[in-house]
Parts: structure tokens; C-alpha cells; sequence
């Protein structure tokens, strides 16, 4: 599914149209826009964890960030 869901994604992406309109108001000193924007985002992991951050030695919470995550994991989603 992991494999899927790359092209998915930019199939996604691409196939969105921005679109906005302005509403009369019927008042020259008024003017109401809608342009929103939806945005997606959603970050993976692609490498595997480096192991010179283990040998470090610099501290127990050093290594805590590249020790989260495997590779192919979803590090964000928003």
C-alpha cells in the first residue's frame, strides 16, 4: 500500500484547480473575496537511521529524533 500512495498522492495534487470568485456586494466600498486555499502535507521517512548519531555518545536525548521513526514511516501529517 506504502507504494501506492506516493503517485496517489501527486495524482492529487495535480488534479486540483484553484478557484475563487468575488461576491457582489452591490456596494462600491465592500468587496467580499473567497480564495482559500487547502493544502495537504505529509512527510516520510526514506532513510534508514544513522547509526554515527547512536555512536556519538552526546547526551541520552541525542539520539531521540532519528530514533523515532523507521524508514517508510510517516514522520508528519498535517
Amino acid at each position: 500500500m506504502k507504494r501506492k500512495l506516493l503517485p496517489m498522492a501527486l495524482l492529487a495534487g495535480l488534479s486540483t484547480q484553484a478557484s475563487a470568485f468575488i461576491i457582489d456586494t452591490g456596494d462600491s466600498d465592500w468587496k467580499i473575496r473567497w480564495d482559500n486555499t487547502l493544502k495537504y502535507n505529509a512527510m516520510m521517512r526514506v532513510a534508514n537511521r544513522d547509526a554515527d548519531v547512536y555512536a556519538g555518545g552526546s547526551g541520552p536525548f541525542a539520539d531521540a529524533p532519528d530514533a523515532s521513526f523507521d524508514r517508510g514511516e510517516i514522520v508528519s501529517n498535517r
